[in-house]
């Protein structure tokens, strides 16, 4: 792996660029108290919301040993196996529970976290919890793993990068997910218009049409009746037979190869005899309503759903349904009883009123109906693939990323091996190899080396924020190695520009 690597870039491990693993505390969780309890159930919401972590009941002696703070990483150890979750903000007292395993980085966190989530952390995880009973992982498991390291201020270059790019792509998601409401918004208009003769307003002018009539549901069909109520001894060959939940994708759905015998269906099919242009609609339990117009001459019977008949020299099959599915909100609200599951009786069925045109305009309702349906299916068939494409996205940028793909590689980055060793040595105890003393820190130094990237983007002094301050934190410590973080602190450095300002003044 590592010939594979980009230049300056080092193959390591999670533990060489973390402190040392710690486990989490053990307690139970409560509706009160002092002191938030952050547990694995807390993080698989993929953010955490404080307002609803629970509160330990079991304070630990010193609390300050299993606090969380920022840009603390956290994975856990059983359960969600492998889900990780970095800090961004944390009460002033909260500890994290013992499923939990905690990693405080030398290294950028957020790009600790972006790794985290690439399918290479998520096979390895898979690897090392292969072959367990229980699956779980343990510290020294998740110390071990792989990372691939790139150099402080390439780090800094790829996480921006993905921090845009992620943020693009939330923006592409949200705003896809109005598409499948405005179909469904399209597709109720298009059946509001249609079943008000608003649709084929125009096409009646200077025709000599009936008015449209009223009708009970009864009155227009041969029959009304409903399928099994017991469940007929399903088996491997025979006769197909459809249940409730064969209906559900808005077709007939024979995929689950569930047969009866002969003597079965015969006493079923007898019954209802079903037939192409008939409409078949579950009346009973959670799918109730749900309706599919038979268009298949293959001979079958069915269990809890209902059959209408109707008679076509007074209605069309497909204007029946298009009729149904505009009153269906209405019909499951009027006419159907609560109890165990809902219900939908062969009485409510038989009187629902239509209202109906002439068969030469229900012809011309459901032919505009169809033609605008085939365009919204058409959108929505692009929305599918597009979706599809999107939810493969966030993998393909992260491969991209840790393989250097993202970022351009510096001379003037460094090599990742060189940070490394700093690592190694303040993990150790002892000096890094760019360790600038605090006492040494020369204000004029800093400045310039902070305020460069500013004089190359702005030709007017920008505002100076809180977030200007972090972003030029960070720029310190990328130019002058991991140990300056030890030598300057954000608060520091904002004392040094007031008396620079005061200065110049």
């Amino acid at each position: 792996m590592e010939k594979e690597l980009p230049k300056n870039w080092v193959e390591t491990v999670l533990g060489e660029i973390t402190t040392k693993p710690q486990y989490g505390w053990t307690s139970k969780a409560g509706i009160d108290g002092d002191v938030k309890y952050l547990r694995t159930t807390d993080l698989s919401r993929g953010k955490v919301d404080w307002d609803l972590v629970p509160f330990c009941i079991d304070i630990p002696d010193d609390i300050s040993k299993y606090q969380v703070e920022k840009d603390d990483i956290l994975i856990s150890r059983a359960g969600s196996v492998g889900l990780s979750y970095r800090i961004e903000e944390s009460p002033e007292k909260a500890v994290f529970a013992s499923y939990l395993i905690r990693f405080k980085p030398y290294v950028n966190a957020k790009l600790i976290e972006y790794y985290l989530k690439s399918s290479d952390y998520w096979n390895a995880i898979s690897d090392v919890s292969a072959g367990i009973a229980v699956q779980n992982i343990n510290a020294p498991k998740l110390s071990g793993l792989k990372f691939p390291l790139p150099p402080l201020s390439e780090q800094n270059r790829i996480v921006e990068k993905l921090d845009r790019l992620f943020g693009q792509l939330e923006v592409i998601k949200s705003s896809m997910e109005k598409i499948p409401v405005l179909l469904k918004n399209f597709r109720q208009q298009v059946l509001t218009q249609a079943m008000t003769g608003k649709l084929t307003e125009e096409w009646r002018e200077g025709k000599e049409l009936e008015d449209w009539k009223s009708y009970l549901l009864g009155e227009i069909s041969v029959k009304i009746t409903d399928g099994a109520h017991n469940v007929p001894k399903v088996l491997e060959t025979g006769y197909p037979y459809l249940m409730a939940k064969d209906l559900t994708g808005g077709f007939l759905d024979f995929s689950q190869n569930n047969f009866i015998s002969e003597k079965d269906h015969q006493e079923l099919y007898n019954k209802c005899k079903p037939e192409k242009g008939d409409l078949l609609i579950v009346n009973i339990g959670a799918g109730t309503g749900n309706n599919v117009l038979i268009d298949t001459d293959i001979e079958f019977s069915f269990k809890n759903i209902a059959i209408v008949k109707p008679k076509r020299d007074i209605i069309n099959g497909r204007f029946l349904k298009f009729s149904f599915d505009k009153h269906k909100a209405e019909i499951l609200t009027n006419q159907v009883r609560g109890g165990a599951q809902p219900f939908l009786s062969l009485t409510a069925l038989k009187s629902i009123n239509i209202k109906i045109p002439t068969l030469e305009e229900q012809q011309e309702i459901v032919s505009r109906v169809e033609s605008l349906f085939a365009k919204a299916d058409a959108i929505e068939e692009k929305y599918k693939k597009l979706k599809t494409k999107i939810e493969t996205l966030p993998q393909t940028i992260l491969h991209k990323a840790f393989k250097g793909e993202l970022s351009e590689q510096l001379e003037t980055d460094g090599d990742a091996k060189d940070l490394l060793e700093e690592i190694v040595a303040l993990k150790n105890g002892g000096k890094a190899k760019k360790v600038v003393s605090k006492k040494y820190v020369q204000p004029k130094e800093i400045l310039r080396i902070v305020a460069e990237a500013d004089t190359k983007e702005y030709s007017t002094p920008v505002e100076r924020t809180a977030a200007w301050y972090d972003e030029r934190f960070e720029l310190w410590v990328s130019q002058q190695g991991l140990a300056a973080r030890g030598s300057l602190d954000k608060d520091t450095l904002r004392e040094l520009f007031d008396a620079m300002n005061d200065e110049d003044k």
